[in-house]
């Protein structure tokens, strides 16, 4: 500090805010420390008060003491009632000629009177007060650096709170979406399962509409228990079997076909057969319904006849039916 802190210009300055917060802390520091030199400050502001009840303040002291002290009401008051009391006294004084400077130290005296204390137990009591005053102040000071910075910890907490939750936001988002493409792609595949069912279903109920038909080849003079009997498998669900019988010799004009089973006994006949040609070999065909034949050894006989029905000729043909 350039100036000495007991000079009154200093504590001018301090008083309307015009040091640095370094100096302002010398002198606060000072004054808790220093009862003699806390009653300076407090004479130095007694004296402030006083000029600017008189306007001695220059302009910018002046605004700068209105700043300072007269945003608070007690204040205003304490200025209002010296303003008051000095022009009384000055109309009281009027004869008086003394110099300026003794019209200032009167001034002070009374102004010291009224805000300060005539006896010393007053002024070490307004300096205890002072004090407690004082320690107030800096516990705020601390408290309210304290609060700032619980409010700042909060503020960032609370922003990366907020970040966190926008990013857990977009993640579920995501995730959302992807299980709504899942879905999407699980319903498409259901619906293209479900229509390759109907297919298969149309398909199988076509399939059932028409009768299983399974054919047999037969040639006429095999000998039954000679091993090359033809064999016919039944699987479940046939429902016709068609015989295809080749033809040797001269063709009739019609034929006759029954079926013995092993006993000799007659399980189907079937009558008016006309023999048709594949390329050069004739045959007859005609179906019999496989439920008439169980597992076990046949004998088909086919007789030949002519124009007047009489028998020309006959041929037998055998076949054993297996059933899995």
């Amino acid at each position: 500090m350039k100036d000495g802190i007991d000079n009154e210009g200093v504590l001018v300055r301090y008083l309307l805010g015009q040091l640095s917060e370094e100096e302002q802390q010398q002198i606060e520091q000072r004054a808790f420390d220093d009862d003699e030199f806390y009653r300076q400050v407090l004479e130095v502001e007694d004296d402030l008060r006083c000029a600017y009840a008189q306007g001695t303040l220059s302009l910018g002291q002046k605004e700068l003491f209105e700043k300072r002290f007269l945003v608070f009401a007690d204040e205003r008051k304490r200025v209002t009632i010296a303003r008051d009391m000095m022009a009384e006294l000055r109309q009281a004084s009027v004869e008086d000629t003394a110099s300026s400077q003794a019209a200032r130290k009167t001034d002070r005296s009374l102004l010291s009177w009224f805000f300060g204390s005539a006896s010393p137990a007053m002024r070490f009591a307004a300096a205890a007060a002072a004090m407690v005053i004082l320690a107030g102040v800096v516990w705020l000071l601390f408290e309210t650096a304290r609060l700032r910075n619980e409010i700042n910890r909060l503020q960032a907490e609370r922003a990366a709170a907020e970040q966190h939750l926008d990013e857990r936001t977009a993640e579920e988002r995501a995730r959302v979406e992807q299980l709504d493409r899942q879905i999407e792609e699980e319903r498409e595949r259901r619906a293209q399962l479900e229509q390759e069912l109907a297919r298969r279903e149309e398909q199988a109920d076509e399939q059932s509409a028409r009768p299983a038909v399974v054919t047999l080849f037969l040639a006429p003079g095999r000998i039954r228990g000679g091993g090359e009997t033809r064999r016919l498998v039944l699987a479940p669900g046939v429902e016709q079997v068609r015989l295809r019988l080749e033809l040797t010799g001269d063709i009739s004009s019609g034929y006759r076909a029954v079926v013995l089973n092993p006993e000799g006994n007659e399980i189907l006949t079937r009558t008016a057969l006309s023999a048709r040609r594949d390329g050069a070999r004739p045959f007859i065909s005609f179906s019999i319904p496989a439920s008439l034949l169980a597992e076990d050894d046949y004998e088909l006989k086919l007789t030949g006849l002519d124009k007047a029905g009489q028998p020309e000729r006959a041929d037998s043909y055998y076949f054993t039916v297996l059933k899995k």
